[in-house]
């Protein structure tokens, strides 16, 4: 094939305008019209397959370490599911691990986007803003018609789910590019919006890590103060400006958030006695988990897979909650069900990938790549320990494609990109700080 061609040149110019503007549109979409995303980032898939087949050289984007960590888990995962027996009537369960390898092609589909993170980070921040948007008029219309008790919103999906979504697309958008103004600039502003919209979905379980990111920015700018002190009308309009919006949002929450407060003290106060699901939360979990240990007693090697897991976790609840429990299919811990679908072998096989793509990113990403790996890494935790987190496709995505775009870019195949972070701390600390992913363009 000649891409010397004059028709195909044409062809790969037009590319090399259009798929960096696709692939913000697709980032953008993950949280708004979730089809078009889908759709999107399934292009790039598949231009990666069709690169790979006839342009062998796109390949050497793919970072050889992530290539087998991703497949040395999906060829994992399919094992334990033959060892027990789960397949083929486990085929969805057995697929998620899958995911990381199906992202893959994806680094060598963006071979015409020059900066991918960037490209991303613009449609995760234009996605956030049109999500808190989205919340903010939610609330108004439940104000306005009189909605006094608790609401929680979920934007299409479970409320659970759309937090998650929601606060890993706000971790993602801090990362540091260039280029941009107004409110998709390297400012705050995009992930503290996106505290809105989470508070809206009531869903606590990942408040830690704003709070946690909150800590390392007053952090950032004490060290700042320490050089340049802002002037008396900043200090002014930034001040009015955080009071006007605390009031605005204490108006607009103040329902739901005192709904969940005391929800929150009702079910810790549930604990000190038998567990009663009818108090909330937290004793539900606590019959849950209960259940779910006497399930990995009875197999705790290779698990049973998640149909089988779905009917024994059933047949362990206690009789008197069964009818009200029986809905909720899995655990609520992401390690419990992980160890009753694929046993301590698919404990250990997650865990090293996981491990290994935080690891990368840690070792070859300048100080911004690794408070973002922070942020990622209490988010799986927070999260994982109190919700489904390996279980729903949207989260499995997000992860797969975090991973192959990060590390891909750290990788320093791009020109704007360097592969160490030996050389990401000279420039950060030296002159300049052409290493952060996408803050560099020739």
């Amino acid at each position: 094939m000649d891409f010397r061609s004059g028709t195909l040149l044409h062809f790969l110019l037009l590319r090399r305008r259009v798929d960096p503007w696709l692939l913000t549109i697709a980032a953008a979409s993950i949280l708004v019209v979730e089809k078009v995303s889908i759709v999107l980032f399934a292009w790039f898939v598949g231009t990666g397959i069709y690169y790979a087949i006839f342009r062998p050289r796109t390949l050497r984007a793919v970072d050889p370490g992530h290539a087998v960590a991703a497949i040395g888990l999906a060829a994992g995962a399919v094992a334990i599911h033959l060892l027990n027996g789960s397949l083929p009537e486990d085929g969805r369960y057995a697929s998620y691990p899958l995911y990381f390898a199906a992202f893959l092609p994806m680094a060598a589909g963006m071979t015409l986007v020059r900066d991918p993170v960037r490209q991303v980070v613009i449609g995760m921040r234009a996605g956030l803003l049109m999500v808190a948007v989205w919340a903010v008029g939610a609330l108004i219309v439940n104000a306005l018609e009189g909605g006094a008790g608790p609401f929680r919103y979920g934007f299409g999906v479970t409320q659970t789910n759309a937090a998650f979504a929601i606060t890993f697309c706000a971790i993602w958008s801090r990362m540091k590019v260039t280029g941009l103004t107004g409110g998709l600039a390297n400012r705050r502003i995009c992930f503290y919006l996106a505290l809105v919209p989470v508070l809206a979905t009531g869903t606590r379980a990942t408040l830690p890590v704003f709070l946690i990111a909150g800590l390392m920015d007053i952090v950032h700018l004490s060290r700042r103060a320490r050089t340049a002190l802002p002037s008396r009308k900043v200090v002014t309009a930034a001040g009015l400006g955080c009071v006007l919006a605390v009031a605005a949002a204490g108006w607009l929450l103040a329902p739901s958030l005192e709904s969940r407060f005391d929800d929150t003290i009702r079910e810790v106060s549930a604990l000190a006695h038998e567990p009663d699901p009818t108090k909330g939360g937290a004793p539900i979990r606590a019959i849950l988990w209960g259940a779910a240990a006497q399930v990995i007693a009875a197999h705790p090697v290779i698990g049973i897979g998640g149909q089988r897991t779905i009917t024994e976790l059933d047949a362990h609840l206690p009789e008197q909650h069964r009818t009200m429990l029986e809905p909720l299919t899995f655990s609520h811990n992401a390690l419990l069900d992980e160890w009753m679908q694929r046993g301590i072998l698919g404990i250990c096989l997650h865990a090293a990938f996981f491990g290994f793509c935080f690891w990368r990113i840690w070792r070859d990403g300048p100080p911004d790549i690794r408070e973002n790996a922070i942020l990622m890494g209490t988010l799986t935790v927070a999260f994982g320990a109190l919700h489904y987190l390996l279980l729903v496709d949207r989260h499995v995505a997000l992860y797969a494609l975090y991973f192959a775009v990060v590390i891909s870019c750290l990788r320093g195949v791009r020109p704007p990109f360097r592969p160490r972070v030996r050389i990401c701390e000279q420039n950060w600390n030296g002159a300049g700080d052409r290493s952060q992913i996408g803050s560099s363009r020739p």
